[in-house]
């Protein structure tokens, strides 16, 4: 595949998994999006981004809009419809760049936090593997001396 991974931002490298959004055609680490071979069929997958931007439900042209009350029409329920030109029921997706980078930016920033966290939970794990030991070998030397 090569190119850039779309959430981090790294080189891909065709040692690496990876897999190309059907929507946008961006491609992607596996890591990076958490994707596996029992998430979702490759030939069907769509990046967090294009997902995000895809209305679902389909055409909702006919959705009701409610109107702000005003004390004058109490009475009346105003309801206006959405017009639409569309003649099909498909879902509509946004599939421009722009619109996916604050979303790329905010997954970006949740993977690098998990990276964070992940590290600083290591060092505490160690930490207290570390401080353990020492309390069980200075009891048992304790004991030791005392026999």
């Amino acid at each position: 595949m090569g190119g850039r991974c779309e959430a981090c931002r790294a080189n891909l490298n065709v040692t690496q998994k990876q897999i190309k959004c059907t929507q946008c055609s961006h491609n992607y680490h596996s890591e990076c999006i958490n994707f596996n071979n029992d998430t979702a069929s490759r030939s069907e997958w769509k990046c967090p981004a294009c997902t995000a931007s895809c209305r679902k439900g389909g055409d909702n042209s006919n959705t009701p809009i409610r109107t702000n009350k005003s004390p004058s029409n109490t009475v009346y329920d105003k309801t206006t419809y959405r017009s639409s030109n569309k003649s099909t029921d498909q879902p509509t997706c946004i599939t421009e760049t722009s619109s996916c980078q604050p979303y790329n930016l905010e997954l970006i920033n949740s993977i690098e936090l998990d990276k964070k966290l992940s590290a600083i939970k290591f060092d505490i794990i160690q930490e207290l593997k570390l401080s353990l030991i020492t309390e069980i070998k200075n009891e048992i030397t304790s004991n030791l001396k005392q026999l």
